[in-house]
């Protein structure tokens, strides 16, 4: 992680870059076309979650630069499926690709953060969430693949194509 600063309020680590904007619709298929149609947008993949809750595409414009994923409930006890109960269909989470998932957690704690959910592990990556009351408003992610994953053949973050 790039050292930036000093503790007590001020950043001293910060991320590599924002990986992904995150999206709960209800309809993928429906808002794939609209950002097709609208934005000029492609489907550079879709996926599953591994668990088996939610569907997605992820969305890039051919000239490349920050991917936009659109992520729609499979069933009704996920989290997906709550946000838009909750909140209706709209931003869910921002997510920020850093060198080190636990150092970066340790970063949060340090200026009086708790990381929701601690450091997760899983398909070859780890991640720690911000909660959206300590995010001004958003869910935030921060994700750092493993040497492994990187050189595997699905590396998509933590989604399988189908």
């Amino acid at each position: 992680m790039a050292t930036v600063g000093a503790v007590g309020g001020k950043v001293t680590q910060r991320p590599k870059r924002i990986d992904h904007v995150s999206m709960a619709v209800r309809d993928l298929d429906a808002q794939i076309g609209i950002f097709k149609e609208r934005y000029g947008m492609e489907v550079a993949r879709r996926w599953h979650s591994h668990d088996g809750e939610f569907k997605g595409a992820t969305m890039k414009f051919p000239e490349g630069g920050l991917e936009f994923e659109l992520m729609s409930p499979i069933n009704e006890d996920g989290f997906v499926a709550r946000f838009l109960r909750d909140r209706g269909p709209g931003l869910h989470h921002l997510t920020f690709e850093v060198e080190n998932a636990y150092e970066w957690a340790d970063h949060l704690r340090a200026n009086g953060i708790e990381p929701l959910y601690g450091v997760r592990e899983a398909h070859g990556w780890r991640e720690t969430f911000v909660h959206p009351r300590d995010g001004g408003g958003a869910l935030l992610q921060f994700y750092q693949e493993t040497e492994e994953y990187r050189a595997s053949d699905h590396a998509d973050h933590g989604h399988e194509d189908g």
